[in-house]
């Protein structure tokens, strides 16, 4: 062999060994405890489970993959798992989060480990939104109409399944913009309105609230949604929101005088 190549083919060799080195994956054995699926929506600082490296030595731990809008949080130290950001953890956006923990053997700095690992979530029922005007003025006997996004609700995992919605005013009257769909049952200044959401949003746009003829002063609507309950586990949930409606005295027509009342 040409003693020139010799030095090289020894360099060589070094890098090659150098890169396998730092290739070279560690097992230390590692195990995952007390993982299980967790609700959405689960506040932050929730256990979610523990790696935990079974080979003796000091390691670190840091998530690497999988970690969608910062969902989780590892201790570097205890290898604890938490829930980082509770909004994340949306069961109708992620069912699952496939996160890759890689661990590192402190003393040596290079030698690491990965873990693999699945967390699902909890479908869990979520509480439908009301979204409408604190407060509105008009004239005495003057109507009031809501249109557009005036008053309108939402459930995100409402999906296809009735709600219920219960309208209460004091010093006035509802007139809905339709009915389709709907079934109504009418109280004292009470109504009780069950349908899909988008059949009772279309019957709140357009709705109309009439003063009690004569009347001004405060007067209100008061909005209760209740889901039923359909979707995800727990209980039915609610929400709900009062419009104050300020009705302002009208002009009033003058009043006529018997002038035989009265001497000169």
């Amino acid at each position: 062999m040409n003693k020139s190549v010799l030095p090289v083919l020894i360099i060589l060799l070094f890098l090659i060994a150098l890169i396998a080195l730092s290739a070279y994956a560690a097992d230390f054995g590692l195990q995952v405890t007390n993982l299980s699926p967790i609700d959405e929506n689960s506040h932050n600082g929730t256990v979610v489970g523990t790696i935990i490296a079974t080979t003796p030595g000091t390691f670190t731990y840091e998530i690497t993959n999988g970690n969608t809008s910062t969902a989780f949080a590892i201790d570097e130290n205890s290898a604890t798992i938490t829930v980082a950001t509770k909004e994340a953890l949306d069961y109708e956006t992620f069912q699952k989060f496939k996160l890759t923990i890689e661990v590192t053997e402190v003393s040596s700095g290079t030698d690491t480990d990965t873990a693999t690992i699945d967390i699902d979530l909890n479908n869990v029922n979520e509480a439908p939104i009301i979204t409408a005007p604190a407060s509105k003025t008009t004239v005495e006997n003057t109507p009031i109409v809501f249109s557009g996004s005036g008053v309108s609700i939402s459930d995100v995992d409402a999906e296809e399944n009735e709600i219920e919605v219960t309208l209460t005013t004091t010093n006035g009257s509802i007139i809905l913009s339709g009915t389709e769909n709907l079934t109504i049952i009418s109280g004292t200044n009470t109504y009780h309105i069950t349908g899909k959401i988008d059949d009772i949003n279309a019957a709140f746009n357009g709705m109309q609230f009439d003063p009690t003829p004569g009347f001004s002063g405060e007067a209100s609507i008061e909005i209760t949604a209740d889901d039923q309950g359909h979707t995800g586990s727990g209980e039915a949930e609610t929400d709900s929101d009062t419009i104050t409606i300020t009705v302002t005295p009208g002009n009033q027509p003058p009043t006529a005088v018997d002038d035989d009342e009265y001497e000169i």
